[in-house]
């Protein structure tokens, strides 16, 4: 068997198919492709003077618009005999418990007092309470991780 120098390209091998020429041709049903970009605009629009005038109606007509205006103003609510609580004092002792909850509690707390001294009282009123659940959610994490840390870590 004699070993010759390998086919060049184009030429057919042993046992395979000749090699394809150039592209395939285009496959129907596609555009053709574009030729280019677009001639570019000549020139400018011609100016526009003045403005518009309104089209003339025939004959005279005499149109009366009339505009209804109506002022909905806020019912006028009077301030609670007592202002409602804002549970300060319980969001400062849950600090000792559970202090990220805490922090929740005392911002409640202040935003309740905030909307009492801007007159919204029902805002006031579910910020306290607000202030309340997070104040007794913080004491009550703090109850329960200590008896799990009192379990966990007791001395055998």
């Amino acid at each position: 068997m004699s070993v010759g120098p390998p086919p060049s390209y184009g030429q057919a091998t042993a046992g395979f198919a000749p090699p394809m020429s150039g592209y395939a041709p285009p496959m129907q049903g596609y555009a053709p492709p574009m030729q280019g970009y677009a001639p570019p605009m000549q020139g400018y629009a011609p100016p526009v003077s003045g403005y518009a005038q309104p089209p003339q109606q025939s004959g005279t007509q005499a149109s009366t618009n009339t505009v209804t205006v109506v002022t909905v103003q806020p019912p006028r609510t009077e301030p609670p005999a007592h202002p409602p609580p804002d549970h300060m004092k319980l969001a400062y002792i849950s600090c000792l418990f559970c202090p990220l909850v805490a922090l929740c509690a005392i911002s409640a707390a202040r935003r309740s007092r905030d909307f009492y001294r801007a007159g919204d009282y029902e805002k006031a009123f579910l910020y306290g309470r607000s202030a309340r659940v997070n104040a007794i959610s913080a004491i009550c994490a703090g109850i329960f991780s200590a008896i799990i840390l009192m379990v966990v870590y007791r001395e055998i």
